[in-house]
């Protein structure tokens, strides 16, 4: 599995990753460790350290006209980090190709605490050929 790490910063309602998360039409199993940095912490540090041991819902979301396609992921939060797998569910048909958006909620190891982060974007982009526009 490939992997690449980022960070993504939530302030203010919004959600930033430090880089762009891309896929292309027909890749999978590729692994983002999100370090999430938010101003929701009871430590100094401001990491989501209180999730630790605890678990992210992961909930990618692709509107096509009427149709929704959504995939939920249920992942351990472990070191601060936050695994998000794209497998092959995420491009596998050319109507994936384009705009989805990611939306994690984080709970705690008592599964006591949820907190949901403003969702963010990532993409699926098209192989030369593919017939997706590019």
């Amino acid at each position: 599995m490939i992997a690449r790490d980022i960070t993504l910063e939530v302030r203010n309602n919004e959600s930033k990753p430090s880089e762009d998360i891309f896929i292309y039409f027909g890749d999978y199993n590729i692994r983002y460790n999100i370090k999430i940095a938010t101003g929701y912490s009871i430590s100094d540090n401001a990491m989501i350290d209180d999730f630790n041991g605890g678990s992210a819902e992961i909930i990618i979301f692709k509107k096509f006209g009427y149709i929704i396609k959504t995939i939920t992921k249920n992942e351990q939060i472990v070191d601060g980090v936050v695994p998000l797998i794209l497998d092959s569910t995420v491009s596998d048909e050319l109507s994936d190709i384009g705009y989805w958006m990611i939306q994690i909620s984080l709970f705690n190891g008592q599964s006591t605490s949820k907190l949901t982060l403003p969702p963010f974007k990532m993409q699926v982009l098209p192989l030369i050929n593919s017939g997706g526009d590019l």
